[in-house]
Parts: C-alpha cells; sequence; structure tokens
C-alpha cells in the first residue's frame, strides 16, 4: 500500500478502502484508533482487523495528507504522541494506566467511564510491544503510572522499558501483579475485564499491589526518606527541559540526576560574575549535588554523559571567540585533602625568582568543577583526625578564600569558585 493516496469522504471510510483486501480475505474489522496532538487535533489513525479463525492481527498505520489519506505514520522529530494525549494533558493530576496496545486501552477507559472516575483515571499507550522507544513520554513527567502488561515475554519486557523510562521522568511507577489476574498466556486487560464486568475501581487498584518496579523504592510518598526524589514538572522548562528530554531519551539516566549535571556545568562555567544579593552578601553559583543510586545499575555517571559533551562544545565556541578564554577545569574526584583543593586553585606564590617573577605563578582561573564518583571516599578522608577537607569544602562553597592552617603548607587560594557533584550509593 505504500505510496497509495486514497480520496474518501471521512476517515472511515478511507481506512475501509485501505482494509479492503484484507476485509475479502476474512479479516474482520475491530478499531480505528485515532490519535491526537495535545489540543485534540488529529495527528494519525491506526487500523485494527483481526482474523477470526487464525487470530492473525492487521494492523496499519494511516495519516492525512495535503492530497489525501495515505497508509503511512507521520514522522515525529521528538518521538510518537502518546495515545489519548490530549486527555493526559487536560487531566495533569489523573493516575495514568499504560497498557500495551489501544485496545485494552479503550477496553480499560470504557470501564473508568463507567465508574465515573474517568479524568481521575485514564488509560494510555505508545502502542505495541516494541513502541515504548520510539514515543514521547514526557508529558507523564513526575506523575503516578500503573502499567498493566501483558501476560506473555513481549508484554512483560515491554512493560520494564515503560517503566524505566518513567522512572527517568520522576513517576512513581507501579505494576500489576500478573499473578493475581489468572490470565491465560497471552491475556491482557480486556480479557481480565471481560471476566470481571463487576470490577470496582477498588478491585482495579488492589491488582497493583505488588512490589514497585524493580529499580524502585518502596514508597509511594513523595517525601519518604529513602525515596526518590520528585521534582515539580514546572523545574523542568527551556533548554534544561530539551537537554533532559533528549539525555533520557534513549539511556536509563535519571531525569533529576540530568538536570543535576546540567546546572553543575553551567554555574561553573559562568563562574564568579553574576550573582544574587541575599540579606548583605553576593552568592554566585555554586551548587553542590550528591547522586544517590542503588549500586552500579543505578546509571549515576549515565547522567553525566550528555551535558559533558554539551558543555564541551560550549568550551570550543567560546575559546574560538573569547581572547584568551580558558577551558573549565573539571576534576575527576579522589577528593583527599584541603591542602589538594587549595592547590588546584592556588594564588601566585610569595616566593621570586632571581628576575623577581613567582616561583609558581599560580591559578589564574578559579572556576572549578569536581566530580567525585566516589564520594563516600571523600567522606572517608573527612574523618581522619588531621583532615581539613571538610573546612576546605564548607568554605568552598560560601565561595571564601581557601587557606588551609598547616605548618608545613601555606598555599591560599583567593575567591575561588567551585562547584560539586558527589556519586554515592544509598
Amino acid at each position: 500500500m505504500e505510496g497509495i493516496i486514497m480520496i474518501a469522504e471521512d476517515v472511515k471510510a478511507a481506512a475501509r478502502d485501505f482494509a479492503r483486501e484484507s476485509l475479502a480475505k476474512g479479516f474482520i474489522w475491530e478499531a480505528l484508533h485515532e490519535y491526537v496532538d495535545e489540543n485534540g487535533t488529529p495527528l494519525y489513525w491506526k487500523i485494527r482487523l483481526k482474523h477470526p479463525k487464525t487470530k492473525e492481527k492487521w494492523i496499519r498505520p494511516m495519516r492525512l495528507n495535503g492530497y489525501g489519506y495515505e497508509p503511512r505514520k507521520p514522522d515525529f522529530t521528538t518521538g510518537a504522541p502518546l495515545y489519548m494525549l490530549a486527555d493526559i494533558v487536560a487531566h495533569p493530576d489523573a493516575v495514568l494506566w499504560i497498557t500495551e496496545g489501544e485496545r485494552a486501552v479503550d477496553r480499560l477507559n470504557k470501564k473508568f467511564r463507567q465508574l465515573g472516575v474517568y479524568g481521575e483515571h485514564i488509560a494510555s499507550t505508545s502502542g505495541g510491544a516494541t513502541s515504548a522507544g520510539g514515543a514521547n513520554w514526557k508529558c507523564l513527567q513526575g506523575r503516578e503510572v500503573r502499567i498493566w502488561p501483558d501476560n506473555d515475554g513481549p508484554g512483560l519486557k515491554y512493560a520494564q522499558d515503560v517503566a524505566d523510562r518513567l522512572r527517568a521522568l520522576n513517576c512513581r511507577v507501579r505494576q500489576l501483579d500478573i499473578a493475581k489476574l489468572s490470565l491465560a498466556e497471552h491475556g491482557d486487560a480486556v480479557d481480565w475485564l471481560e471476566v470481571n464486568p463487576e470490577a470496582t475501581l477498588d478491585d482495579l487498584l488492589g491488582l497493583s499491589a505488588a512490589e514497585p518496579v524493580a529499580g524502585q523504592q518502596e514508597t509511594d510518598a513523595d517525601d519518604s526518606p529513602g525515596g526518590p526524589p520528585r521534582i515539580d514538572p514546572r523545574a523542568f522548562h527551556g533548554p534544561l527541559e530539551e537537554i533532559v528530554d533528549l539525555a533520557t531519551k534513549n539511556s536509563e539516566a535519571a531525569g533529576v540526576a540530568v538536570a543535576a549535571n546540567v546546572i553543575a556545568l553551567f554555574s561553573a562555567t559562568i563562574g564568579r560574575v553574576p550573582y544574587m544579593w541575599i540579606g548583605d552578601g553576593k552568592n554566585h553559583a555554586r551548587p553542590f549535588f550528591l547522586i544517590v543510586g542503588r549500586s552500579a545499575k543505578s546509571r549515576k555517571g549515565t547522567a553525566e554523559a550528555l551535558p559533558r559533551r554539551l558543555f564541551k562544545k560550549v568550551d570550543e565556541l567560546l575559546r574560538d571567540r573569547v581572547p584568551d578564554y580558558v577551558p573549565l577545569e573539571i576534576h575527576g574526584g579522589g577528593l583527599s585533602s584541603g591542602e589538594g583543593v587549595a592547590y588546584v586553585l592556588r594564588d601566585a606564590c610569595d616566593a621570586t625568582d632571581k628576575d623577581g617573577n613567582p616561583t609558581d605563578p599560580g591559578v589564574l582561573d578559579k572556576r572549578l568543577l569536581v566530580i567525585e564518583t566516589e564520594f563516600a571516599g571523600a567522606l572517608a578522608n573527612m574523618r581522619r583526625e588531621t583532615s581539613t577537607l571538610s573546612a576546605t569544602i564548607r568554605n568552598l562553597w560560601d565561595g571564601r578564600d581557601l587557606a588551609p592552617m598547616t605548618k608545613n603548607n601555606r598555599t591560599r587560594a583567593s575567591n575561588p569558585h567551585g562547584v560539586l557533584i558527589g556519586h554515592i550509593t544509598g
């Protein structure tokens, strides 16, 4: 059908024309699923047929171009929209139920309407079992989501893929317990609702009383001790939103961790020039972040990759355009002593050579970004009896001159601008 343009009175007529050959072979019409933008404007449709004997599915996309209908999906540069997108956007506090396939979504939403809770609960999907990677999940950022997997291998894989992407968007994700559904193999939400037509909302909510999806803390509360950070979606806006969206689209990086890296790199790059008055003091952009993850699988370092590449490019552009520009100094950890931190940002020493020049000219650029991937080691170093590391880091946070008071080391660093990112296992 590729390349065919269909002129028809309406979308249903066009869909039936495209499906004519399959209908003639015994396939039965099941549905025409409409995908819309945030405002409810149709973007494309999916035609769905099924053969009553072989159970074979026939699913094809269809869009409207300037000439008529054609059997293809639009090109989405930022990911395909979720099914029911306009309703999702219109109900920002709704609990989202993610299933595999539009048919299950339609049946589940019909149930929510029957119960009078549609708008408080909305079902959606990205499509089939392999569709998660090509979808734009950003509209679910920070929301409560329950995933209803099909009872088979592809269904469980889809559920896990979706869960990984939603955790990166700070969603509160829970997955229905397949064992409680008593479904046959390949069974889904449609099958369960057919067997349980009198199910209440409490019945549905009870199905997801299992453990949270792997990798997520056992908590539904935003502020529970040890729980994952919950950031208001409005915190991600402008360029930060675009970077976080790009970094999490095809990786397991957490959106909060990506944002922390972007803010840290930006703050370190701009230095001590911009500031804000708070009380009687000038406060520069010197954030300190500690990224806590559950073992190496938490992908703490993954959140750093794209921001570092981006700001490396910024450094290259500034070096080409700003005379005498010095690239940002990034140290990959190893916080062992206060004297070591001061030395990295040291002033010129008092001692001079025979020509009157300082024997150590010091460091002119006082910007420093430390990415300490083993912050537990830094904490251990702070506990040493003679360590000045803790006091030095506090002074670095305050922007005060660094002058560790040790007998054999008189290194001084004036006007430092230090930013710290620590990684630790929680």
